[in-house]
């Protein structure tokens, strides 16, 4: 039977400060919130929680990565980690041209309704980004076994944190994907169909740029 005295931190002020750092973090724009938003811009607030689940996937993955000692192995060889990450950027790239593509058509006069895409390949594209993200893997390598402090029990605790971690990056993930998406709708249109993809462009650009500008030295930027 699980002791509960060991799914927390036995300093509360441990528990404080992780929740004060992961809510200053979530709310600070980083890949992952850039792809959600060109998610639910191309697709709507319901389809990009396909792509917020797709990212906590991710998120959890190398947080069960760092509880069982497992990320301790991965930084031990950067190279996996490189190959993983230009794979993710690679794919990120293909997104990006097809959003320009979009755009180009739309401005051609071809333009298309806005595209239900499967709530299956928003997962997995949102799940190939953050996996190829290294702030994640820093993130939760560095962070986790820091706020869940000494002691027996570490791994659970650290597991504990990381679910509580996505409980608080929902509402940061859903406030950008909420106006996003009510933007799309209040300024649907023939001109704005171009807009609508061009900044779907920018914003899988700006994650793909964030992501390609991080080494696995040090975190930087939002979730």
């Amino acid at each position: 039977m699980i002791d509960t005295a060991t799914l927390v931190p036995h300093d509360p002020w441990l528990l404080v400060s992780f929740v004060a750092v992961m809510l200053a973090l979530n709310f600070t724009p980083g890949p992952a919130i850039f792809k959600v938003v060109s998610d639910a811009l191309g697709s709507g607030l319901s389809a990009a929680h396909a792509s917020i689940a797709g990212i906590f996937a991710a998120n959890f993955f190398y947080a069960v990565l760092a509880a069982t000692g497992v990320a301790v192995l991965v930084y031990a060889f950067p190279g996996v980690l490189l190959v993983i990450k230009w794979l993710g950027l690679a794919y990120i790239a293909s997104m990006i041209l097809g959003a320009v593509k979009a755009a180009w058509q739309a401005h051609k006069g071809q333009i298309k309704e806005r595209p239900n895409r499967a709530a299956w390949r928003l997962f997995l594209s949102s799940f190939a980004l953050q996996v190829s993200n290294p702030t994640s893997l820093l993130s939760f390598g560095l962070m986790l076994p820091t706020f869940a402090g000494p002691g027996e029990g570490l791994a659970l605790r650290m597991l504990t944190l990381a679910v509580l971690s996505l409980v608080l990056e929902y509402p940061a993930m859903l406030f950008y994907a909420g106006l996003a998406s009510w933007s799309a709708r209040a300024l649907a249109g023939p001109r704005f169909s171009i807009i609508m993809n061009l900044a779907s462009a920018l914003f899988l650009g700006l994650a793909w740029l964030l992501i390609a500008m991080t080494d696995f030295a040090a975190p930087v930027g939002g979730p």
